[in-house]
Formats: structure tokens, sequence, C-alpha cells
């Protein structure tokens, strides 16, 4: 048994040298004055003081910060209440970090580890005078409990839900060094020196300075005649601007670079860790005092990316209306030190790896009022949203001449943020409580547990895979069946996972998400998807429902043994031949015509294609299948987001001009110039689907003739489904496209088959091969 270190020990070993934790861990004697064997433990590696938990899962354990300052020891009180009681409680949602580094607390008078985050998370938390109701998961619940842990886990959507507030503790922002000017060394050498913000920064917030304050400032801007002194203190040899230019200097620039103090007699003020008083960027009143008041140059950064997010709030702030940039400034290229560190501050919050767990849709989705603390800083987690939504619409419209259009000619600090922001519209629309969302023309339910694992595929991870099931129970609205059982497998809970989609969803598109690239470890069936891999590019479920291949055929599926999948199948073709693979996208368009060229040669076409040459019979059906008789298209220049559908003959004609384009291109083009073709050009769209419908595929003749497109492994750290001569080629009934299976024998007296992945086949995309009213089709199992 855990022995917990009484009061005695506690105040001996607060008051005494201390020892590495390793001597702790490893249960030695310690080489302090104590002299005392102790184990101190992290509590989820112990059982609870305060004994079990019932499990009717109406109860819940919370814990009490109470009160302390600066270096005081953590010391909170940890009490068992009803969840209905309706007392007020914050949640915590944070990544526990690394198990291996450890702060001690204490505890109801025992002394506990936890890790080095959730110790910066209370020190930031608590506060001098008063104690604060708090629910974290690693010391509320026995993670060493596996009963109690599932029966809290199942209530956790409950105990998010009745959070008075969500703390999202992003952890304490990296130390950065901005080297923002060469004066800034010498600023460092004078600590006592008053240093303030740039005006750039302060000019975000200028609505909230007193007009007193705002109008003696814009007076040393341009109103006075007055000189500035022969330098300032500390830089003595500082250049002094003429009168003439400061008369007619009217922009933030001359503040920047020539007055740092505009408020006279403050010193600077920068105290880092859990002593620095918090920043809310929701309070008027502190955003004004941090605004008029002096921080080092170290903190610029911190405050430019908050000042960011703030102005994308903002919807008439133009991306060249931001405080950054003079009248005669391009945003596309600008240099300044302060804009770039700032952002660069801006993408350390937009790419923490918290973004990344895979408890973060229900705890944030769920929450009443969800709370972003990066380090001091506080932002209410709708402004984020709000943000990106407002960045977005000025990217891609009012101002897409320094974002879409920028990027067609060189990578910029504007995509940058729109790849940062990208992740959290897919939040924003959970957090909107709709019934029905759009999804690309098409209406779903958003709450589904197939649609929750779609659209967070690949932005979420978790030490333990299961969690990436478990973790969106909560949210999930058809969730009933499954239970949270960590006794099961990774390949238990994934299939399990996987066989209510296809019962719920009455239908297999499910089997178009196993090409993601699977993790051998897990010894999946071959056709359950493994969500812990992101693949190389995620299917669309829009082009999936363009085709029928099934037509009207009665879905059917049966589970055998809990492992197997049982489907009604025709075969209608078979593999005998592949081509090499279409890489990655970025390749040189020199590449893509000379794999164009070799993919022609083997569908049996000549290599070139002359003026006279129609595109139709074998030559149309070359380039539907490149196409996979799908058009990428937009209503209008500024729909969004885009649509799909179907190829019309007309098409065909716009692919020829796209292959002569492509040509030309390939003799022209720069490489970089290629990467970075986007949203504007007259191809974007064309040039989209084309990487889309082939990326990472090959092209296949069957034994009939027939031209399709079918998967293609790729690398070595994941494996990935890959077709092969002798595959077969089924119609499942309830698939909209054809399968690849691959023959294994027979079990249960029934043909065994390995699911490959879903593929095109030309002519049988919509319902040919089961035209035919009387063809019953055959029982297959899937392995």
């Amino acid at each position: 048994m855990p022995v917990y270190l009484p009061a005695l020990a506690w105040r001996t070993w607060s008051t005494t040298s201390r020892p590495s934790l390793a001597c702790y861990r490893k249960k030695t004697r310690c080489t302090t004055n104590s002299r005392k064997y102790v184990s101190l433990v992290f509590f989820g590696a112990s059982s609870s003081p305060l004994g079990a938990l019932p499990n009717d899962r109406t109860r819940i354990r919370l814990l009490k910060l109470l009160p302390g300052e600066g270096d005081d020891p953590i010391k909170c009180m940890l009490t068992e209440v009803e969840l209905d009681d309706d007392r007020p409680y914050e949640a915590i949602s944070y990544v526990w970090g690394d198990s291996a580094d450890r702060n001690l607390v204490r505890i109801n008078n025992a002394t506990f580890l936890i890790t080095t985050n959730l110790h910066l998370a209370l020190l930031r938390l608590r506060d001098s005078t008063r104690s604060r109701t708090l629910w974290v998961d690693a010391v509320c619940i026995n993670q060493a409990d596996l009963v109690e842990k599932q029966h809290q886990i199942a209530i956790m959507r409950d105990i998010f839900k009745k959070a008075s507030s969500v703390i999202m503790w992003l952890g304490e922002p990296r130390q950065v060094n901005p080297n923002l000017d060469p004066q800034v060394q010498a600023i460092r050498s004078r600590p006592d020196l008053a240093i303030f913000l740039p005006l750039a920064l302060r000019q975000v917030f200028e609505r909230y300075l007193e007009p007193s304050q705002f109008e003696r400032l814009k007076a040393h801007l341009c109103g006075t005649r007055q000189p500035l002194p022969n330098g300032f203190e500390g830089f003595p040899n500082y250049p002094v601007l003429p009168i003439e230019e400061q008369i007619v200097m009217e922009t933030g620039e001359l503040a920047l670079k020539y007055m740092y103090p505009w408020i006279q007699g403050r010193r600077a003020q920068h105290l880092a860790g859990p002593r620095t008083e918090n920043c809310d960027w929701s309070s008027v009143e502190t955003i004004s005092g941090v605004f008029s008041s002096s921080h080092a140059p170290d903190s610029w950064p911190l405050l430019g990316a908050f000042s960011l997010i703030f102005c994308f709030t903002q919807t008439e702030t133009h991306f060249n209306k931001l405080p950054f940039f003079d009248l005669f400034d391009d945003p596309t290229y600008h240099i300044s030190p302060i804009w770039q560190q700032s952002v660069r501050t801006l993408m350390d919050i937009l790419n923490s790896a918290y973004w990344n767990r895979a408890w973060i849709i229900q705890e944030v989705v769920l929450a009443k009022d969800p709370v972003l603390y990066y380090g001091q800083h506080i932002l209410p987690f709708k402004n984020l949203l709000r943000a990106q939504e407002v960045f977005h619409r000025h990217y891609h419209i009012c101002c897409d001449k320094w974002g879409t259009s920028a990027r067609q000619r060189v990578f910029t600090w504007w995509s940058t943020i729109h790849s940062g922001f990208a992740k959290f519209e897919y939040l924003a629309n959970l957090r909107k409580r709709h019934a029905t969302v759009q999804w690309n023309g098409k209406s779903h339910n958003p709450r589904s547990l197939f649609s929750l694992l779609r659209i967070s595929q690949g932005t979420r991870q978790a030490t333990d895979p299961r969690d990436l099931v478990y973790g969106i129970l909560g949210l999930a609205d058809d969730q009933a069946s499954l239970e949270i059982d960590y006794s099961l497998s990774i390949a238990e809970v994934f299939t399990r996972a996987a066989l209510d989609i296809i019962l719920k969803e009455k239908n297999l598109s499910l089997l178009l998400y196993n090409g993601l690239g699977r993790n051998e470890q897990f010894q999946l069936p071959s056709w359950v998807p493994d969500w812990s891999e992101g693949g190389m590019d995620l299917p669309e479920l829009c082009e999936y429902r363009l085709y029928a291949a099934s037509s009207s055929r009665r879905f059917y599926t049966e589970s055998r043994n809990g492992s197997c999948l049982k489907l009604r199948t025709v075969q209608v073709d078979r593999v005998i031949e592949t081509s090499c693979i279409r890489t990655l996208s970025w390749v040189h368009p020199r590449k893509l015509v000379t794999d164009l060229q070799d993919w022609r040669i083997f569908a049996g076409l000549p290599r070139e294609i002359s003026a006279q040459q129609a595109f139709s019979g074998n030559e149309g059906r070359f380039w539907r299948t490149l196409f996979a008789d799908v058009m990428i298209i937009h209503k209008d220049s500024q729909a969004w987001p885009e649509t799909t559908r179907r190829m019309r003959a007309a098409d065909l004609h716009k692919i020829r001009e796209w292959w002569e384009w492509l040509q030309t291109e390939a003799e022209v083009t720069k490489f970089p110039e290629w990467i970075l073709l986007r949203d504007g050009h007259p191809f974007e769209h064309m040039t989209r689907g084309f990487w889309t419908s082939t990326e990472m595929k090959k092209l296949m003749r069957t034994a009939s003739g027939r031209l399709g497109l079918g998967p293609s492994e790729f690398g070595a750290e994941r494996k990935y489904s890959n077709v092969e001569p002798g595959d077969e080629i089924h119609v499942a009934f309830g698939c909209n496209m054809p399968i690849i299976l691959r023959p294994v024998g027979s079990r249960e007296g029934y043909p065994a088959y390995e699911f490959v992945g879903t593929c095109y086949l030309q002519g049988v995309m919509d319902g040919e091969a089961v035209a035919d009213e009387g063809l019953e089709g055959e029982h297959i199992l899937l392995i």
C-alpha cells in the first residue's frame, strides 16, 4: 500500500533541501535531513483517500484549490459531491504532458505527484485570497481503478456540460528572443529604464485609451513643433528627427522608431512565471491598462499575437489596416520584426499540442463558457472562433490580393495564419448546436459518431488510441449501443465502432475510410478503418454519394465472430494489370505530363494527342477515368465551399484545354510557382479535381477490358491499401462504389476476402452490374 506523506513529513520536506523526485519514485532512502522512507505518488496511481466512488454514476470529486502566493506549495482539498447538486465548479481541459516530469502538491494532507503542465495550470489559477473549485480528471478520477475510470468517463459529457466554465489551459508561452531592433540589447542592459510598447500595438486599442492620453500621443506625432530631446535616457546618441518631419509624420512608425516612452516615469514590468498578474482580453479595463503600461521587449510578440486575434474579430479590419502596417507597406511581403515575431507567436497558440487532444471536441463543444488560458493571458474561446471566421472571409474575399491570390506567387505569413486557423472551423460548426448542417450541399447529422470521427480525423491524438472513439461518445447522438470499456483491445474498440456505424448508417460508406493508412500493431480486421492514422488525403463523402454502383439493391450486412463482416456482393471483374503510382500533388507539371503519357500507353492509347483527335470513345473513357467522372465547380467566384457533380459531355472539351495548358506549363513553369497554384487560376479547380481523384492511385485494367482507378501503397511508415493483379472487383449491396477484394480461402462455408479498398471502374458506377432484377449475389466474409 502506498504511504501518503503526513503533514509533519511535508513540513520537513518543504523546509529542507529538496532531493530529486527520482529519489521518491524509486522508494530509495532520501539524502536529506528527514531521513525517511517515503512513497510520493501520483493520484492516478493509487487508491483514493476518500474511498471508491459509487458505480451509479451520480457522484464526482471536486478539487478545492486553496489560496496561495508565489512559491507557496500547492494545497488542495478533495471532496465528493452529487453531480446534480448544481454546485458551481470549473473544469480544466489540458494536456497531461510527460508523465515522468512531475511536481509535488498537497491534497487532503497527503502528498501527490502531478504532471508539470497541470502544476503550472494550478499556479496560474490560484488566487491569493480565495479558494477556487475545480474538476481535474487526473486528480478527481482514480486512474488506477479501471471500473471507476470507465464510469466517470461515461459521465464526462455531463461533467463538462454542468461546469460553470471550462478552462482551456494551453500551457506557458515559450521563451522568445525577438531581437526587434539593435537597441533592444541596450534596453536589456538597463533594466531600470522605462520600456513601453511600440505604438503599432497600442494603436489597436486606442479606443480604450482616455481621450486625453491619445490626444497627447497624437500631439507628439504631428501636432507640435517642439523638437524631440537629443536622444533620451540610456540612448544619448539616438537620432533626433527634424521638426519638419515631425510635422508631416502621422503614422505609428515615428513612435516605433523614435519615441519609446509616452507616459513618463513608468518602469519596466516583466514578471515571469506564476506571479505575473493575469491579462483578461475580455475586459476593457484590463486591455486599457495593458496597452498604457510598460513591457519588456521579450513580451511584445505575445502581446502582438493577442492583438492580431483582437483585430481579426473586428469585421471592418482589413489586412492592410492592421496597425503593424503603414500606408505604403505591402502586407504580403512585410518584414517588420514585430510583425513577424507576433505571427510566429500566434502560430504557437494556434498549433499548440492542446488542439490535438482526443478529448477536446467533447470538452469544448459541450462547455457553456470555454475560456482559453495561455500563461497570464485569458481569452474567451468564442473570440478565437470569431477571429477564425472573420479572417477566413477576408483571406478569401475582400483581402484575397494578400491572401489566396498572393499564395499563387509566394508562401506568405497570411497563408501561415490561414493554415493555423483552419482546424477551428469544425469546432465552430459543432458549437452552433444545430441538428443538421450543410456538408458540401448534403444534409447530415453532425453529431453522429461517423460524422464526428470524419471531421476530426487527423486533428486529434491520444496516448491511448481507444480514446479517439471514447473521447467523442459523449457528444454523439447515436452512441447508446457503445459502452466505454478499457478492458477491450484497440482492435475490439475500433471494430465495434465500425460495425455500429455501418448498422446505423445503413450503408457501407465507412469502407471509404479504410485507405487512411494502418498501424499493423493493432491487428485490425481489413475492413475496419484505423482512426489513429490521418492518411495522405481524406476521402470525401460528397463524391461517394454521386455514384450508385449497387443501385437500389437493399443494404445487407451481418457481424460474424465479432471481427468478420458478412456482405452480399456481385463479382463484376478481376484486375489483370496495374500501372505505376501517381505520386504527390506537388511534383513539377513536367512529371505529371510524363506520368499521363505513360498512363495513356498503359490504356492502349497513343502517347501524344493529335490536334484532330476527338475526346470520345476510348479517349473519352480514359479522361473520365482519370477524373473519376467528377468535376469540381464553383457557382460564382465567391462561392464557398465548392461543389461537385458528375461529368458531362461538354466537360471533355474543357479537359482538352486543360491538357494543352498542362503541357505548356511543363515547359515554362518553375517548380515553386506550380506548388502554389491556388484559387483564382482558370484551371485551378480542374487541376485540383485531377489531384484528388488520382493522388496515391494506380490505373488498373481488368479481365473484361475495363479501365479503373484503385488504391496504391505509399511509404514505409504505414500500411496502405494496394491493388494488385488477381484482386477481384465486387459490387456490394449498400455500397455506392465498387470494392476491391483479395481472396483468402473460405470461412464458415463462405468465400473469405481481405478488403483492399473502394475504386472507380468505368461502366459499373451507376448500377449497370446489378441491373438484372433476378441477380441475387452471393454471401461473402470480409476478415
